[in-house]
């Protein structure tokens, strides 16, 4: 056995990557090390003592000038005297029994050139690095493997799955070729890839599921270099494209799997797009995509679909000029003789007509005509004339900024011959999120807006080898590119001529699903869209499509009647999805149209039950708010419905404060005021108190207010109808900020201290509830209780959380607001609001199971850190939270209460730097007891921090206790 280190500029880790072969329960033959800086010693006096000590084994040897990495390997493996090779970074190590193992199985299994081993990456400190998906193992127990089929798998994959360099023993006699100048293409970053790849086309690979190596992950190696990732994202192009390398691999890849593998390496050039400056991330993507036309060029078919039936394609117009163009070239390009396009011109105010008839002139385009109408008479209507005039059974409806693939008539007619199918629609880069082409390749993150065109074809082929013929079912197909058959378009009704603008695709939709067809969304079918062109040129646009949408709207109410329409997520959305955005009737005489309870709702009855006046029972948490309160019982006193009582749970423990508190409430009727003092069992703890109180005094329904917000007049009344009207039995409304008031704090969706612009949407369930304002039932109150643990903060998702376990989805009306306090400068500004926030962001992310909701919870833990690193108790306080949050420690706690050890700093240092490379769970107390003496150590708060995370995310070891 010969073991090859080259080295440069690394003593200390040279030292440490020999010693581990000194240590090996079988020596090698010899150890040659390499050392590519003339100038220096410093890495021969690291380890003169072991070559003196070993003098037989160990060889030395500098190189006169510097050769570089490449020239160093090279070197190395004429040097090597032995059969059995083992190169080993000066920045990795070897487990005791590598060598012993390796060499066992070379010896034992002669149709095994290659051996290789789980490894293991490791930080600089020798920290096992968790969750490094190219130290995946490849196989879970040792055997031996088919050569082709790992070479074949690592390039659909576009997975190192052998290793690096380090990690491998191979038979020097086997090796032929040099795997740094590959097929003439040369190889730094891949070359261990091509190395171990090669010597499995001439056997077989014995794989250790044990780890055998460890390999260091730092910033100062090779492959941390930004240029290195660039040359080997370049050189991984080459092995998934390259022909030449796959017939002297031996390897074969179909079309689907080349798809597979682009996508995968496309991730990879996002990624380093987004580290990078700009120019060569774009020459790289330009190159890849250049290169990869020419593959799908070389394996197109140039055979066309015949014997289809012909296609007429309508094209409405209006104001088109800057793309029906490039519509009309594509349309060209694709289309047969017996097709036929018809484009219908809206009486557009530009050049669109004369554009186009020159265009079909110049082009000498027979099948090619184009008609004006006396007026814009809306595109439904305009899409009716041009099926009367149209002569074939296979329509196109196609919008005038869009360009078509080559290729998308064979697609829609293979999908649209069906009798079952009623309806054929396209991916694209602007449509709605179900039919965006993000969904179906990660192509959208390299090709942005208008470059897309380019590469439409490629896109195209790309897609048509990754899926094949699949497609999906969908309740909805957007308009922009929508293809049906005559006899379907007919016994529907055609499109429905009071819409105006907008709404067609969704009424089309639903009437092609009542007859019992499907509408399919092929899965190889992009087409381009520039969205929306027509409407940025014309202001009266957006006035069409509100007025089409209250029309549509209107006329759903028709036919399920007022407040048992179906909601336009149970319409046309997907199954996850949430709120469908594109349906919004202006107007709150729409807001009660759709039903969100299985129960259909008597309306007479719940207009009884409003008349009845029910009481509401306000609850409100105080923490030294007299003041807030002030501006909070004025704006209770003038709301329209005063059946109301008011709860008031004091956790001040001030004397002073609860006097200002009696003034302040002084100003509403006694018999509406209950004010309770008690001791401060946190937020959580008040609310319960108060709706208990509440539900004593027979209370039928609970508002949970926080004291520094001021309501609407019609704020409650319309939180009740909200409530009673959907049969829904916890609601919200919008949160405005009380200084920014035509912006918002809360949407249902996002809730955030930085106020963002309202917009216009639709009573709808929420993603999540603020514990700021939240209206319910009684009895739902009697069963659903805040968690108490938390003390503050997150215990509405807590809340929210138990909710949905019963089958109750929250809705939030726009119709009404609150206006909260602006805490944008006053958030998380004292160490117990820190300590609470964090620790309990900790838990329950850790509690909701959900790694990327902790991995959110750290980084914005490491965030607060740095923003708030001169604020000494503030990050203090960060430190106790982390360690209670992981472990579980709730309730009312003071943030430093806990008394570190009485040991000095620096032992408490070591014995933490000690223990965490053996017990994460043991490492974090002494973690925390380090830094509440110095919470400013920045490198110790990142271990500590990365401790948390590896704890929860990767460790065996038992968390809660």
């Amino acid at each position: 056995m010969s073991v090859l280190i080259p080295t440069y500029n690394r003593p200390k880790l040279l030292r440490r990557a020999l010693l581990s072969v000194l240590r090996q329960t079988t020596l090698p033959d010899e150890v040659i090390i390499l050392d590519d800086n003339p100038k220096s010693t410093d890495n021969y006096e690291a380890v003169k003592d072991l070559i003196e000590q070993y003098c037989w084994l160990i060889r030395y040897e500098k190189n006169e000038r510097n050769l570089g990495v490449v020239e160093s390997y090279l070197k190395l493996l004429k040097l090597a005297k032995y059969e059995y090779v083992k190169f080993l970074a000066d920045d990795d190590w070897l487990h005791p029994e590598a060598l012993e193992k390796m060499k066992g199985v070379l010896d034992k299994f002669r149709e095994v050139a290659l051996v290789s081993s789980r490894r293991i990456p490791v930080n600089e400190d020798e920290e096992c690095l968790l969750g490094v998906k190219a130290a995946e193992p490849l196989c879970e127990e040792d055997q031996i493997l088919d050569g082709k089929e790992i070479i074949k798998k690592s390039f659909v994959d576009l997975r190192n799955y052998v290793g690096e360099f380090s990690t491998f023993m191979f038979r020097k006699s086997l090796l032929d070729i040099n795997p740094f100048h590959f097929c003439g293409l040369r190889f730094r970053a891949n070359a261990d890839w091509i190395l171990w790849s090669y010597l499995l086309t001439k056997g077989k690979l014995f794989y250790f599921s044990q780890p055998l190596s460890f390999f260091t992950v730092h910033s100062r190696q090779d492959q941390a270099n930004l240029d290195v990732q660039l040359a080997g994202l370049r050189e991984r192009v080459e092995l998934i494209l390259n022909e030449q390398i796959h017939r002297m691999l031996n390897v074969s890849l179909t079309l689907r799997e080349i798809a597979q593998a682009v996508e995968k390496l496309i991730l990879e050039v996002k990624l380093l797009v987004s580290r990078g400056s700009g120019k060569e991330e774009e020459s790289l993507i330009r190159s890849f995509l250049e290169r990869y036309s020419e593959k799908l060029c070389s394996n197109r078919s140039s055979k066309r679909l015949c014997g289809r039936p012909s296609f007429s394609v309508i094209v409405v117009t209006y104001n088109s000029s800057s793309t029906i163009e490039k519509l009309l070239s594509s349309l060209k390009s694709s289309l047969m003789q017996n097709d036929e396009v018809i484009i219908i011109d809206n009486n557009s105010q530009d050049e669109t007509f004369a554009l186009v008839k020159r265009f079909i002139e110049r082009e000498k385009l027979k099948n090619f005509r184009i008609l004006k109408m006396e007026k814009n008479f809306g595109y439904a209507k305009a899409v009716n004339e041009g099926v009367k005039v149209s002569r074939n059974d296979y329509l196109v409806f196609v919008n005038p900024d869009t360009v078509l693939p080559d290729s998308w008539t064979e697609i829609v007619y293979e999908n649209l011959k069906d009798d079952k199918v009623g309806a054929v629609g396209a991916l694209s880069n602007f449509v709605l999120s179900p039919q965006h082409l993000v969904r179906f390749s990660n192509f959208s993150w390299i090709l942005k807006g208008k470059e897309i065109v380019k590469y439409i074809n490629l896109v195209n082929e790309h897609l048509n080898n990754l899926y094949g013929k699949d497609s999906e079912e969908k309740k909805l197909l957007v308009g922009f590119f929508l293809a049906t058959k005559r006899e379907v378009f007919e016994k529907v009704g055609g499109f429905d001529e009071e819409l105006f603008l907008g709404m067609d695709d969704l009424d089309y939709s639903l009437k092609v699903r009542k007859i019992g067809l499907k509408l399919l969304l092929p899965k190889n079918l992009f087409v381009y869209h520039e969205g929306h062109v027509s409407f940025k040129k014309n202001r009266e646009s957006e006035k069409h499509k509100k007025l089409t949408e209250n029309i549509f709207a209107e006329k759903l109410i028709k036919k399920y009647g007022f407040g048992n329409v179906p909601t336009p997520e149970e319409l046309w959305g997907e199954e996850d999805t949430l709120y469908f955005d594109a349906f919004v009737p202006i107007g709150s005489k729409y807001k009660f149209m759709f039903r969100f309870s299985d129960k259909k709702v008597d309306f007479q009855q719940v207009a009884k039950e409003i008349a009845r006046r029910p009481k509401v029972g306000i609850v409100t948490v105080s923490y030294y708010s007299s003041n807030d309160l002030e501006l909070m019982a004025e704006s209770l006193k003038k709301m329209s419905y005063q059946e109301f009582e008011w709860y008031i749970v004091d956790h001040s423990e001030n004397e002073e404060e609860v006097k200002n508190l009696r003034k302040v409430l002084s100003t509403l009727p006694s018999e509406k005021v209950f004010l309770f003092t008690r001791e401060n069992k946190g937020y959580a703890a008040g609310v319960n108190f108060g709706v208990e109180k509440a539900l004593e005094n027979n209370c039928e329904y609970i508002w949970i207010l926080n004291p520094d917000v001021v309501v609407e007049e019609d704020t409650l009344l319309e939180l009740l109808k909200t409530l009673l009207f959907t049969d829904v039995p916890v609601v919200t409304c919008k949160i405005r900020d009380l200084v920014e008031k035509d912006k918002l704090q809360y949407d249902g969706f996002k809730v955030s201290y930085t106020p963002f612009p309202d917009y216009l949407h639709r009573i709808r369930k929420v993603r999540f509830l603020s514990g700021a304002n939240i209206f319910a039932t009684a009895e739902v109150l009697k069963t659903v209780k805040f968690d108490e643990r938390y003390f503050l903060y997150f215990e509405d998702n807590d809340f929210m959380e138990k909710l949905l376990k019963r089958g109750i989805v929250p809705l939030y009306t726009p119709y009404t607001s609150v206006y909260h306090k602006n805490k944008k400068k006053s958030f998380l500004t004292s160490p117990l609001e820190v300590y609470y926030f964090f620790r309990n962001h900790i838990f329950y992310s850790i509690r909701s199971g959900s790694l990327p909701a902790f991995e959110k919870a750290i980084n914005d833990v490491l965030a607060f850190y740095k923003n708030s690193f001169t604020q000494k108790r503030r990050i203090k306080a960060l430190v106790a939270a982390i360690y209670d949050g992981v472990f579980g420690f709730l309730g009312k706690r003071d943030s430093l209460s806990h008394v570190p050890s009485s040991k000095k700093r620096v032992e408490l240092l070591r014995e933490y730097l000690e223990i965490r490379k053996v017990s994460k769970v043991l490492a974090l107390e002494k973690g925390r007891d380090y830094l509440l003496t110095r919470p400013r150590d920045v490198e110790v708060f990142s271990k500590y921090l990365n401790d948390a995370f590896l704890l929860v995310a990767y460790s065996g070891e038992r968390v809660y206790r």
